[in-house]
């Protein structure tokens, strides 16, 4: 009796130690991946794969720059897209969009939120926005993640 009680204490015990250690592994991925850039490799072939640390987990589609006017006023709308890049579901953080002139040099910028607030991996999440008013030299119009 107390060597089944022994053995079943053994095998719970074995089987938390092995709880801890998937749920480290698991949620504590981006940590080990930057500590031991290798790990890479194993996190790929469990299909956990991670962009490489420093690579963008979003990538940001834009269509072209649309003018308008909306009550009398001048406006410019930005469309497009934001995908999750990485193997979990993240945050979306903020958008910055700005008005490019004809030489690149931006002329006017400002944030704004995607339609969603969380995307799982491979989500697209639309985006929509405006600005009034804008700089008659814009000519284009680049969005990127905010950091």
């Amino acid at each position: 009796m107390i060597l089944r009680l022994s053995k079943c204490l053994s095998v719970a015990a074995m089987g938390l130690f092995l709880l801890l250690v998937a749920g480290t592994v698991y949620f504590g991925q981006s940590r080990i991946q930057a500590a031991w850039p290798a790990t890479g490799r194993l996190y790929a072939a469990l299909g956990l794969a991670e962009p490489p640390v420093g690579a963008p987990r979003f990538e940001v589609r834009v269509d072209p720059l649309e003018r308008g006017e909306e009550n009398g006023m001048s406006v410019v709308v930005v469309r497009g897209e934001i995908v999750n890049r990485s193997a979990r579901a993240v945050d979306v953080p903020p958008l910055r969009a700005s008005l490019r002139g004809p030489d690149g040099a931006e002329l006017d910028a400002w944030t704004f939120a995607a339609e969603a607030a969380r995307l799982e991996p491979g989500a697209v999440a639309p985006f929509t926005t405006r600005l009034e008013r804008p700089l008659a030299g814009a000519t284009g119009i680049a969005v990127d993640v905010v950091r």
